[in-house]
């Protein structure tokens, strides 16, 4: 055999490795991410321990001027694996989601101090042993408070709102400390479909829209 004829073949050979490598590649960090995931845990559940700041800035129509406030999240929730790289999230959270208020026209600005007990059941992609993503819908079944501050004075509001739903989506940073502990941070923002004044004023609308920056310890078990 010549050199002419073995320079084709080294050719077609070329162009073969560079077909094979995205699939090769594909199938390295598939399994890759299997090994995360079953990492993570391996078909079996965790418990979440969650608790930090939400900052909640509403979306309000016809009502005046609606500003930030910070306040306090914390809970529990259950995970369980349902795919090497997927696993489902049900939390209840006591969530503050609190809010400043100015009046159309001017007028005393008035501080609204929300409590909701919130249940988001969260799908999680565990895209890596230290990140994933997660995205799902929340309830807030029951209103815990709310009180008014105007002037020096305080007064419950209650019932001027009513309870909430809506969408979460957000993403986990973290890291393993032990074969069955989790450490990490967890960042969710709470999108309200609901309408949550209580009134019967037609065009006066106030919808969530919450950021919670919560710190997250995942106890795991088989």
């Amino acid at each position: 055999m010549c050199v002419c004829d073995i320079s084709p073949i080294i050719i077609k050979m070329k162009k073969m490795s560079k077909t094979l490598v995205l699939p090769l590649l594909l199938i390295v960090l598939m399994g890759t991410r299997l090994s995360l995931g079953e990492q993570r845990l391996n078909g079996g559940f965790g418990l979440n321990l969650l608790g930090g700041f939400s900052s909640t800035n509403h979306e309000q129509v016809a009502l005046g001027g609606v500003e930030s406030q910070m306040g306090l999240s914390f809970g529990l929730g259950l995970e369980f694996s349902v795919l090497p790289t997927v696993s489902v999230e049900i939390d209840i959270l006591n969530a503050q989601k609190s809010f400043q208020f100015l009046p159309l026209g001017g007028g005393t600005k008035e501080s609204y101090y929300l409590t909701y007990l919130e249940t988001p059941v969260l799908i999680k992609w565990l895209l890596s042993k230290n990140f994933n993503l997660k995205a799902g819908p929340y309830l807030s079944g029951l209103m815990i408070s709310a009180t008014k501050e105007a002037g020096g004075a305080t007064s419950s509001v209650k019932s001027e709102f009513k309870n909430d739903y809506g969408i979460t989506f957000g993403a986990w940073f973290g890291f393993q400390t032990k074969k069955n502990l989790l450490i990490g941070l967890d960042i969710r923002y709470d999108l309200g479909m609901a309408d949550i004044r209580n009134d019967s004023v037609a065009d006066n609308h106030l919808y969530t829209r919450t950021l919670m920056g919560l710190l997250n310890f995942t106890f795991l078990f088989k």
